[in-house]
């Protein structure tokens, strides 16, 4: 999500006159529409994602963070990142250890998915980690 925030921050910047920098994108996937997941593979991905930091929550604490993240999937599959010039700077985690992440069309691509939305340069970058270790 923070990738896809930094994008579009950058861009409404650009619109305002400012240049803006590269922008830097960490294991940042582009927003894609596809199949809406059910409730079991929310649940799957949401425990995936914080592990074991979910020991730490009571239940209603535990409740907010999922509705919270239920509501970033779905602001991510409703958003359609704008065409640009920006330069980016990608750097990608070599281990896709995540189910959701495994379902994302671009999941080989090197940028996952960014060249469809900028015309400015890409900066690959690779990291031998996981998504959540980055």
């Amino acid at each position: 999500l923070g990738g896809v925030v930094a994008y579009e921050m950058a861009y409404r910047l650009q619109l305002l006159g400012h240049e803006c920098k590269p922008i830097l994108l960490i294991d940042s996937p582009t927003p894609y529409s596809g199949e809406k997941p059910d409730e079991n593979d929310l649940h799957l991905w949401f425990s995936e994602d914080y592990g074991d930091s979910l020991d730490t929550l009571d239940e209603k604490a535990k409740k907010s963070l999922y509705r919270l993240f239920c509501n970033n999937l779905e602001a991510l599959r409703s958003y359609s990142p704008p065409k640009t010039s920006m330069p980016l700077i990608q750097w990608k985690a070599e281990i896709q250890d995540l189910d959701h992440l495994k379902l994302h069309p671009d999941r080989n691509a090197p940028d996952w998915g960014w060249h469809r939305f900028t015309s400015g340069f890409i900066e690959l970058n690779s990291l031998n980690a996981t998504h959540i270790s980055v």
